[in-house]
């Protein structure tokens, strides 16, 4: 497997080979929000559909959370 690029909606995907033989780094990235791992040829071949849905979910719910914190904060005095 070569390098790989793809869109998850907003996230963008990116698989690279590393030194490893038969292991990638998966880069997902959303804005500054950044998250690697690294995962095997087979599990990128046979679980890659679950891993995407992993991935979405997981970036959704930082948005949410990030979004949740913004309205919580108080306003700050001049």
């Amino acid at each position: 497997m070569e390098h790989t690029s793809y869109k998850l909606g907003p996230v963008s995907v990116t698989i690279t080979p590393t030194k490893t033989a038969g292991r990638y780094e998966v880069r997902c990235q959303e804005g500054e929000t950044v998250s690697t791992f690294t995962a095997s040829e087979y599990e990128l071949t046979y679980y890659r559909r679950h891993m995407n849905t992993k991935i979405t979910q997981a970036f959704k719910a930082h948005r949410e959370s990030a979004t949740d914190s913004d309205s919580n904060e108080s306003p700050k005095e001049s």
